[in-house]
């Protein structure tokens, strides 16, 4: 694994990890081969959204997409991040 990926990789399993701390797991599915999408709600967060796109060995690009949409009578924001990396960088984070 690129050192790269060996940073990016286990700080999507972290944040997977937060999200079933805080939330209620609704589902994962996987859909296509490398792409898994899993999605949690609360009181508060009508949906949080993590998908995980990994195509290291066919494609050498790995994504991770998360979206946090709060139930709208809260004052929190919509939060939505995205992560792209190749085996020697990151080549688009987008806040």
């Amino acid at each position: 694994m690129s050192e790269t990926w060996e940073k990016v990789v286990p700080l999507s399993e972290k944040i997977e990890s937060l999200f079933n701390h805080h939330f209620q797991h609704e589902k994962t599915t996987e859909e296509f081969e490398g792409w898994r999408d899993s999605f949690w709600s609360s009181d508060v967060i009508r949906k949080c959204h993590l998908k995980t796109i990994d195509h290291r060995e066919t494609r050498k690009m790995w994504l991770m997409h998360i979206n946090i949409f709060p139930k709208p009578y809260t004052h929190l924001p919509i939060l939505g991040f995205d992560i792209v990396a190749g085996p020697k960088k990151i080549t688009g984070a987008f806040f």
